[in-house]
Order: C-alpha cells, then sequence, then structure tokens
C-alpha cells in the first residue's frame, strides 16, 4: 500500500496504511498484530543505535498507541499499530468518514 516518507538528515521515516477500511463494529475485535491499522519504519543512516518513541493516534476516535522503536546502526526497524476506538467517539459515526496519514 502507498505510504508516506519523510526524510531528515540521517533518518528516513515511513507510514504506511495496512487496512483501509474497516467497520467500527468488528474493528476493536480485531487483534492488533495480526490486524494493525499501520505501521511505521524508522531507517537510519547513524552510526549508534537510537531510540524512538512511536505514537499513533486517530485524531478524536482513539486512544494513543505507542511504542518505542530502537534501530540498529545503519538498518531500519518496523513497528506496526492499531490503536484502540473509544466507544463515546465512535458512537456517532453513521458512514465512511475519510482520514490521511500525518507524520511529524
Amino acid at each position: 500500500m502507498a505510504g508516506q516518507q519523510r526524510a531528515d538528515q540521517e533518518l528516513t521515516l515511513g507510514v504506511y496504511m495496512q487496512m483501509e477500511q474497516i467497520p467500527t463494529c468488528v474493528y476493536n475485535q480485531l487483534r492488533g498484530d495480526e490486524y494493525p491499522l499501520l505501521s511505521c519504519e524508522i531507517r537510519s543512516d547513524s552510526l549508534v543505535a537510537r531510540q524512538f518513541l512511536v505514537r499513533v493516534q486517530i485524531d478524536h476516535y482513539s486512544a494513543v498507541a505507542e511504542a518505542t522503536v530502537t534501530v540498529d546502526p545503519a538498518s531500519s526497524a518496523r513497528a506496526s499499530f492499531r490503536p484502540i476506538l473509544l466507544p463515546q467517539a465512535i458512537a456517532g459515526l453513521r458512514a465512511t468518514t475519510a482520514a490521511s496519514v500525518v507524520s511529524a
């Protein structure tokens, strides 16, 4: 699937959607390790290992999912996420809502 990439000196960040559409009534029942919503790949050209805190959230609809990702020297690491939807936030959803991926 298409993703968004961002390069910053010795870092490259890629964010990739893993599920394009899914009914909210079944989303929280899926296992996050088998059905992640998105994945993040961090590539570093650094000569030392680096750690990053990656936080993912569906604005106004989910809790924050986070993971500490360790990238070995001149390597890459990937983490997958499926933030938990907040019942009170999705209760009023009745139609497909568009989304976009933003990395900061």
